[in-house]
């Protein structure tokens, strides 16, 4: 065996394609955006490592299936009877290093992810379980291609199983969270919320059914052999076994994802209010302590924060905080704009208003939505320093407003707060302070 292992080392396909690979699995974890969400959170990171999944499978799987079929294209088959040792011994080895180089530049990637994010971290640590799936994955879905690459011999047969393999991915990305257990690796979305986390039932279905599709390829590559009534057995048992733990692994109930405890403590700071976001989040602590402070001050006379102000399920603040100020850390970029929205959550409106103008008239009540336009701009303003893109009031309307002294902005904010929050209160009085 140590001698086919040289010959695969020198000659393998993957080793021609590693470089690319590689430089592709960095390029999808450093040169995108939303590496800026994901550096310095733990949670996100150990979610975002597995993401390049998606095409190290693919490739993976294509390399597999052409050193499979390698031998009988060149008529060295013929070999495999007359070897000293048993043919399954090169097959190991020739899948084994596929599988091999792939699962080392994933965990390439998860190593260089993971330095990025220990330099801006200052709470958490990976999360072991998204990256082991991904890895367990990488294993399967090789191991589909060699099986595939034993049974058809053709050149076409590599590219098709890739391309195979991807679209079954992304096929399984657009269904429901039942279905994605299928895919094997992580498929939670990387905006989840730290305080939700993968069911240790859920990894282990994952990685049970990625045992069983190695047991079921093991299997297929030895019934390519032979003939007969025996050969159907020995090909479709295995298949109707894969199939039974896919049903399995689909079928028994529950989320992918459950409520994580929270830790006995949050990273807190500040003070007046105090914000304590959950520990993978505290590299946007100083953002929210400022934010939060901001609109404190902003906000004297027309509302008041609480003393703690945390995290969406910390300390007892659900999930989906509903009327209750929160932290709440779910867009892509987060910026000093975006955690806007749940501070003041129970104070202005979310959504705007769709109200209709009153007497049974269907004209949109354009009023009432350009004062819920100045209202969020003027919140948003006030806790960051600017105006988000997605909120734009009348120029002239907003500028007249800020020129406004303090208090005057206040007392037409606080007066115009209940109208953008309901649909009966009548809009009344002057349009600007």
């Amino acid at each position: 065996m140590k001698r086919v292992l040289a010959i695969e080392l020198r000659r393998s396909p993957v080793l021609l394609f590693a470089p690319w690979l590689l430089a592709f699995d960095l390029g999808m974890l450093l040169a995108t955006r939303d590496s800026r969400y994901w550096a310095g959170d733990w949670h996100a990171t150990s979610l975002a490592i597995a993401f390049p999944v998606l095409v190290l499978a693919p490739a993976l799987a294509a390399c597999a299936a052409w050193v499979a079929g390698r031998g009988r294209r060149q008529g060295f088959a013929i070999l495999d009877a007359v070897m000293p040792r048993p043919a399954r011994h090169a097959s190991i080895v020739q899948w084994a290093v596929v599988a091999g180089v792939g699962v080392g530049i994933y965990l390439l990637g998860a190593v260089v992810a993971g330095v990025r994010t220990a330099a801006e971290a200052k709470a958490g640590h990976i999360w072991l379980s998204y990256v082991l799936v991904g890895a367990v994955s990488l294993l399967a879905y090789s191991a589909v291609g060699y099986c595939a690459g034993r049974l058809v011999s053709s050149r076409f047969t590599a590219p098709i199983c890739g391309l195979a393999v991807f679209g079954w991915l992304v096929a399984l990305s657009t269904t429901s969270p039942r279905w994605q257990r299928l895919a094997l690796t992580a498929t939670d979305p990387l905006l989840t919320s730290p305080a939700l986390a993968a069911r240790p039932v859920v990894v282990g279905a994952r990685v049970l059914l990625a045992g069983a599709v190695l047991v079921c390829a093991a299997a297929l590559v030895g019934a390519g052999r032979g003939g007969g009534r025996a050969r159907v057995v020995r090909v479709t048992a295995p298949i109707a076994g894969l199939a039974a733990v896919g049903l399995v692994v689909v079928g028994f109930g529950g989320d992918n994802l459950t409520p994580r405890g929270a830790p006995t403590a949050g990273y807190c700071q500040g003070s007046a209010p105090r914000v304590c976001l959950w520990p993978e989040h505290a590299k946007w602590a100083d953002d929210a302590v400022d934010v939060a402070g901001r609109l404190a001050v902003a906000l004297q006379g027309v509302a008041t924060l609480p003393p703690v102000i945390n995290e969406a399920g910390l300390g007892g603040t659900p999930t989906e905080p509903a009327g209750v100020p929160a932290i709440v850390i779910n867009t892509v970029p987060v910026t000093r704009g975006s955690l806007i929205t749940g501070l003041v959550a129970g104070i202005a409106p979310t959504p705007p208003p769709a109200c209709m103008l009153a007497s049974g008239s269907q004209r949109f009540d354009s009023e009432r939505f350009e004062r819920y336009l100045l209202v969020g701009a003027w919140l948003t303003y006030q806790g960051s320093g600017s105006v988000t893109d997605n909120i734009r009031p009348d120029p002239e309307r907003f500028a007249e407003l800020l020129r406004a002294s303090p208090d005057r902005q206040r007392s037409w904010i606080r007066d115009n707060i209940p109208l953008v929050r309901a649909c009966d209160q009548p809009v009344t009085g002057p349009s600007g302070p």
